[in-house]
């Protein structure tokens, strides 16, 4: 059962972010035209947590590892007509990430997806599982990238 908390966050009376947090899975409850996005290590390791899934779901880690991106910035995968995001957050697996390359990263996908004029992503509650972010922090932080934006952030959690 999903449980749905739809937010409209003003930020000095001007800026809104839109944000949706659902309690469900991402890959069950997410609607197929809704763009995906997760944060991995630059190493592409993806073998734990959510990240684990996402490679077994979607593969092409040779394609992502080929865009030789780095920390603070974002891989692609249009699988279908619908792009995968990975954000580089740290350097190797065992690695944690820092709030600043969160930041970056969020950055880097917001500038992505307005380039590619899409307007809604999901995620999962970034970095504060296995890397440990405290997750209201991380939550401030996307708040404050996607301020004033068009873009609406789905962020699904268990």
């Amino acid at each position: 059962m999903t449980h749905v908390v739809e937010t409209l966050i003003f930020q000095k009376g001007v800026n809104v972010t839109h944000l949706v947090e659902t309690r469900g899975n991402i890959f069950l409850h997410c609607p197929p035209h809704i763009h995906l996005a997760h944060t991995i290590s630059a190493d592409y390791y993806m073998k734990k947590g959510i990240a684990r899934t996402f490679r077994l779901k979607y593969g092409n880690v040779p394609f992502l590892r080929a865009q030789t991106q780095s920390i603070g910035q974002c891989s692609i995968l249009n699988h279908n007509g619908r792009y995968i995001f990975y954000m580089l957050t740290k350097g190797r697996f065992f690695e944690k990430p820092s709030y600043l390359s969160v930041s970056t990263a969020l950055q880097s996908l917001r500038r992505h997806m307005e380039n590619l004029g899409l307007s809604q992503v999901a995620m999962p509650k970034i970095a504060s599982g296995l890397d440990k972010l405290e997750w209201t922090q991380v939550r401030r932080i996307i708040i404050r990238t996607f301020a004033g934006s068009n873009i609406k952030v789905h962020v699904y959690y268990l």
